[in-house]
């Protein structure tokens, strides 16, 4: 009560502050934006896909989508920066965006209209060094390239998971958040409250679809009975967490030579569910699941450093993650008798990492080349060992336990041509004591154009090869659902 109080306050007296300054300045506005063209046309069939079922030929998203940017000054210490997005797509594609702000589909409505950032800023409040940043916005730590483990301040944006669009690849969702940053000399303070849910989006029916699959995965471990049978899984928790609670975290930075490092902390909870309660009812034609998930209360410390030797660009973060202590129970009602399993959930404290390297060699205008190496994705999760497979989990690449990824980016521009030519590559490693059946080698190779300054046109595809089931990965849908992207982007 006392934080939401003192949020009212602030509120209240920014708002007199901003109102005071338009009346007695004038206020500079610069517009720029951004206009976005995107669609994938799938190479492959997966008509009997859990999740988004197509054949080949289909386009599997057609979207076209507005930024619009607004940024000026208020005063000599006080600037705004606003941005809106317009998004037009087709309705009965899967293909959902920012729904966790509100903004519910509605097929008469073609037009999704988001407030991605709004937030003000004030320098030197106070005194000499202290930065004011208030509203909704995106806050970015860490110093690793895309991959980042200390990166917890906003949730994580899974609505275009579908899409298969590389611009939402690792995206966050900027929360109304409070950060002040106080600069001294060549380190600074970072302290950031937030009021916002935290919880990361998920693609339209995702939920539905989880619960189809939980289901068809005990049909297939314990067969139909001739009795209709219930299995249930449930965690003794003593009362959920309020994800509408306010979480807060703080970054010291500075710099030791010339390596940029950082001490972080963040208190609050995981942005993804976990699952609590399991109810499945296996019957003849008709097997049904109902899942209920929680938000687990959360702390992470973390380490990040970045910097360059020889020419070659250099980085690595460290986070040790520390959750609720659940303990989970399974009850599995069968005609034979009950069984019944007791045990922790998470592990006490479970560490991921990421480090990388980059460098340009000097073939013809530039090679670029970056390698990198990140244990634990953003969603998973340290549960304690076996938990998955003792309790049915089914994360079905989300919410799994940790992995391991490789990842390399190759780049060169032929500048006589206005041509830039990547090829992107992964190998995502779900159990090392199984590689060849828990693992996925994917490629992204891509060619894009710029024929003026602020215009591209760009054309992909991906590759993908594993001999797992293609949910034993987080990527190995990219078997079945291989595709050519199209994007038309017009900066101004």
């Amino acid at each position: 009560m006392k934080i939401k109080n003192c949020v009212i306050c602030i509120a209240v007296s920014l708002s007199v502050f901003v109102t005071s300054c338009l009346a007695i300045a004038e206020v500079t506005v610069n517009t720029e934006g951004t206009l976005r063209f995107f669609t994938t046309l799938l190479l492959l069939d997966d008509e009997d896909g859990i999740f988004f079922p197509h054949e080949a030929g289909d386009f599997g998203v057609v979207k076209l989508e507005a930024r619009l940017r607004f940024v000026g000054d208020v005063t000599d210490q006080a600037s705004y920066y606003l941005r809106l997005d317009f998004i037009c797509k087709d309705p009965s594609e899967v293909t959902a965006l920012e729904d966790t702000e509100g903004i519910e589909w509605e097929d008469t409505d073609p037009v999704d209209t988001n407030v991605y950032e709004a937030y003000m800023n004030i320098i030197d409040v106070g005194t000499e060094g202290l930065e004011l940043k208030i509203g909704k916005q995106r806050i970015k730590w860490g110093t690793a390239d895309k991959l980042h483990v200390i990166d917890n301040l906003n949730p994580n944006d899974f609505a275009n998971m579908f899409t298969f669009d590389f611009d939402y690849f690792g995206e966050k969702i900027p929360v109304n958040t409070m950060l002040l940053t106080y600069y001294h000399n060549d380190w600074k303070l970072e302290g950031a409250f937030i009021f916002s849910p935290h919880q990361a989006s998920f693609p339209d029916d995702y939920w539905d679809s989880i619960e189809t699959a939980h289901g068809e995965v005990l049909e297939d471990k314990y067969g139909i009975p001739i009795s209709p049978e219930i299995i249930t899984t449930s965690l003794d928790i003593e009362g959920d967490p309020n994800v509408d609670k306010a979480s807060f975290g703080f970054r010291f930075s500075r710099m030791v030579g010339n390596v940029d490092t950082g001490f972080s902390y963040y208190k609050g909870h995981l942005d993804v569910p976990v699952l609590k309660q399991k109810e499945v009812s296996l019957v003849p034609g008709s097997t049904s699941a109902k899942l209920y998930y929680f938000y687990p209360k959360m702390q992470v410390v973390g380490l990040d450093l970045a910097g360059e030797l020889k020419s070659i660009g250099y980085w690595a973060e460290v986070a040790c993650f520390i959750l609720e202590n659940a303990r989970v129970r399974s009850i599995v009602n069968m005609s034979e008798g009950t069984t019944v399993n007791r045990s922790k959930l998470f592990k006490d404290l479970y560490p991921k990492w990421t480090v990388g390297l980059d460098y340009t060699f000097g073939v013809g205008t530039g090679l670029y080349v970056n390698f990198q190496y990140n244990h634990g994705f953003s969603d998973e999760i340290g549960y304690n060992d076996n938990v998955e497979e003792k309790y049915d989990l089914v994360p079905l690449g989300l919410m799994g336990e940790l992995e391991d990824y490789f990842a390399s980016d190759l780049r060169y521009e032929i500048q006589s041509l206005d041509l830039t030519l990547e090829l992107f590559s992964l190998i995502e490693v779900a159990d090392f004591n199984d590689f060849e059946d828990k693992f996925i080698f994917a490629s992204f190779p891509k060619v894009s154009y710029k024929p003026t300054d602020g215009v591209k046109l760009e054309m992909g595809t991906t590759l993908g090869y594993t001999k797992s089931n293609i949910y034993d990965t987080k990527f190995g849908m990219l078997k079945k659902y291989g595709f050519i992207y199209f994007l038309a982007e017009l900066h101004f």
